[in-house]
């Protein structure tokens, strides 16, 4: 009995690993790029510096490739981390031309870590950002994704 058991085991095991990898059901990354059925250009920028200079030039990128091709056609989202969280901040002088490019559908995303070390909630940014866990990190999965980075 013990020789069937040794012999027959470690087989029955590995047909039973292998049985559950093809039923068991698998966890897919969600396909983002999906957000937006329409869009043929998916966009990620990066703000990483908190100076008026490159906040404005940001929102010129951002601007300008809505005017070149149309919100239709294009999905951006910004990103903010570190000192760049500033952009998203609630007193920011660019807050009315943030929540306009919302309206269009540019999406703006706070880095999580940063406001956390800064001591922001999501009540101290512009209306309609949204906390994520990480900037750094939500820029790489979208680039693992397909979007296009752009860092000014």
């Amino acid at each position: 009995m013990k020789d069937i058991i040794t012999k027959h085991v470690p087989a029955l095991l590995a047909g039973l690993l292998l049985f559950g990898l093809f039923i068991a059901p698998v966890q897919a990354k969600p396909d983002r790029l999906k957000e937006d059925q329409l869009a043929q250009h998916h966009v990620v920028i990066q703000i990483s510096q908190g100076n008026g200079f490159k906040q404005k030039l940001v929102l010129n990128n951002a601007s300008n490739m809505l005017k070149h091709y149309g919100p239709d056609l294009i999905q951006i989202e910004v990103v903010a981390y570190g000192p760049g969280l500033r952009l998203l901040f609630r007193d920011n002088p660019n807050s009315k031309r943030i929540k306009r490019l919302m309206k269009e559908g540019v999406i703006f995303s706070a880095c999580a870590n940063t406001m956390h070390a800064m001591h922001k909630k999501v009540a101290d940014l512009v209306p309609g950002a949204r906390k994520i866990p990480g900037g750094v990190v939500q820029i790489m999965e979208r680039q693992e994704e397909g979007w296009d980075y752009i860092k000014p």
